[in-house]
């Protein structure tokens, strides 16, 4: 506060990171402070691990043990400290620079001995840019610095790759970007280990202004034909953008290109296909099924996620991924990874395993019954229509509420899945008058 005091208020994470921007909007150049305890049974040394966006300091029990400075992208479990913890109450006092982009931050404790299981395989950062240059750490330092090489490529809407170079994990690389055209850009960083799995991360990267790309898309929501799947989903990124803009373009100061990329980025692959080429339906390709609801005229999504080889001259198995229950219950563009180009784990599994991963809407918190059910089999003969996908090879998953989901859809259209994967199943009760 102006005044050197400091309000506190409660934040619930409901995914890995706790992303500390929910409720302040796009204010820069703060710091921000996250409190919590953590209790143990017993004294003894335990295993804390940390990740950031950006600058952070962490004080354990009022012992700083923790303090990391300079620009980076969040990857979880970045540091890794072995630290002493005392039985009972322990107190976690997190101190977070916010600057430029996100604001996020993710922090759990591990046995002491633990060897976590990589998260991100590979953790890149971009660690500088302008409108003539950005330069992209490939990987974080320590023991991931010594493997396979990581290899960078620029892309630019509808998969065109602007540049591209290979460098040792850890290293740092510069692209001179002066001669491309303004707009959305992500920059893939790809390694292929010894085993021949791919793994790929993206970055996302703006050229320009994108406040007058965010003015366009507004203004073509507000003349889109919402009788039609492709305008009630350009009016759907509209509000998206007006949404993580807090509402009000006219009152935005600067370019928080961060905040809006995704959409912006769709809005553009949308352009191109109008145009007649192929944008979203390729390599990596992001691409979100639209339709309207004929029971209640609602319009509803589908995020589906595409491998890096994807070719549509063969045919691609198919996994979805049911979501569990949202306490927020939010409308669409603020529910959980609705602006995820790259939702990380299913994404990275879908990359190297070489599968197309989907993640229905489910029509919200319905427990997948009734027209939660009839989403789930909507999407998949969207999917059908739009992608190369083997019939024999189409697999349904889901965990708590996507649980429950995925053995009522699965064992109501046998038919239809080849297997189904249910994950600590949340199940719904009925209770009679």
């Amino acid at each position: 506060m102006p005044d050197g005091s400091v309000k506190w208020r409660q934040l619930v994470a409901w995914g890995d990171a706790v992303d500390l921007s929910d409720g302040v909007g796009l204010k820069r150049d703060l710091v921000g402070y996250a409190y919590a305890t953590v209790q143990r049974a017993a004294e003894g040394k335990a295993l804390l691990l940390i990740g950031s966006d950006e600058s952070i300091r962490v004080w354990l029990n009022g012992k700083q043990v923790l303090d990391k400075r300079g620009p980076r992208s969040l990857t979880f479990d970045e540091d890794q400290i072995e630290t002493d913890m005392k039985a009972g109450e322990n107190t976690l006092l997190v101190k977070l620079e916010q600057r430029t982009g996100p604001w996020n931050f993710s922090a759990r404790v591990l046995e002491p001995g633990s060897v976590p299981a990589r998260i991100q395989e590979i953790g890149p950062s971009l660690i500088e840019s302008d409108r003539a240059a950005l330069a992209v750490k490939t990987d974080i330092n320590g023991e991931r610095s010594a493997q396979d090489k990581v290899t960078m490529q620029v892309v630019a809407a509808g998969g065109k790759i602007m540049a591209e170079k290979t460098a040792e994990r850890g290293a740092s690389v510069r692209f001179d970007g002066s001669r491309w055209p303004d707009g959305p850009y992500e920059i893939r960083c790809s390694t292929r280990r010894l085993n021949g799995l791919l793994f790929a991360t993206h970055l996302a990267w703006y050229k320009g202004d994108a406040m007058a790309a965010a003015r366009e898309l507004i203004s073509a929501g507000a003349k889109a034909d919402l009788q039609k799947p492709e305008g009630f989903a350009t009016k759907m990124l509209a509000d998206m953008v007006l949404d993580r803009l807090g509402g009000k373009i006219e009152t935005v100061a600067g370019n928080p290109w961060w905040a809006i990329h995704s959409p912006l980025m769709e809005f553009e692959e949308m352009k191109l296909e109008a145009g007649g080429l192929r944008a979203r339906a390729r390599p990596y390709g992001f691409l979100r099924l639209a339709y309207r609801d004929e029971v209640d005229g609602s319009p509803q999504y589908c995020r589906v996620y595409l491998p890096g080889g994807y070719d549509p001259a063969k045919k691609w198995p198919l996994v979805l991924q049911l979501h569990g229950y949202n306490p927020a219950n939010p409308e669409y563009v603020r529910w959980w990874a609705a602006d995820s180009r790259h939702a990380m784990s299913d994404v990275e599994y879908a990359g190297h395993e070489g599968i197309i991963t989907m993640e229905p809407h489910g029509r919200g918190n319905t427990s997948y019954l009734g027209l939660g059910d009839q989403d789930v089999m909507r999407v998949i003969k969207l999917a059908k229509e739009r992608l190369s996908i083997d019939d024999d090879r189409v697999y349904l998953k889901g965990d708590s509420m996507g649980g429950w989901g995925t053995w009522n859809v699965g064992t109501r259209h046998p038919d239809v899945f080849a297997a189904i994967v249910v994950t600590v199943p949340q199940i719904p009760l009925w209770v009679s008058p």
